[in-house]
């Protein structure tokens, strides 16, 4: 039943195109459709960077644009930006096929 949920985020406004690195040494998979947006208060409280501004991100990735990887913590995504965000803690919604990656900024 999934399947008619999954690649939605082509639809939606903001959306940005990243690189998944799944490992440092993985090769990257193109997700043209990420959302990026602001951590809730509970998210940054779980990374610690409650009171840090530009250092925590979510980033929601649709499944359906992965090619099979699935980001793991550690994984590294790439903004169309260039800055380099790690990915901290991911929870997924197998019901729309979202993975919502709570990550933060590489220096």
């Amino acid at each position: 039943m999934t399947t008619g949920y999954e690649d939605h985020s082509q639809f939606l406004e903001g959306t940005e195109t990243v690189s998944l690195y799944v490992t440092d040494s993985s090769s990257a998979v193109s997700v043209a459709n990420a959302l990026a947006g602001e951590l809730s208060f509970r998210e940054a409280s779980q990374l610690g960077t409650l009171n840090l501004e530009d250092d925590g991100l979510a980033i929601e990735l649709d499944s359906a644009e992965l090619s099979g990887a699935v980001p793991r913590r550690g994984s590294k995504i790439v903004r169309a930006d260039t800055t380099v965000w790690r990915v901290r803690s991911i929870s997924s919604d197998h019901v729309i096929g979202v993975y919502r990656c709570l990550c933060v900024k590489t220096k």
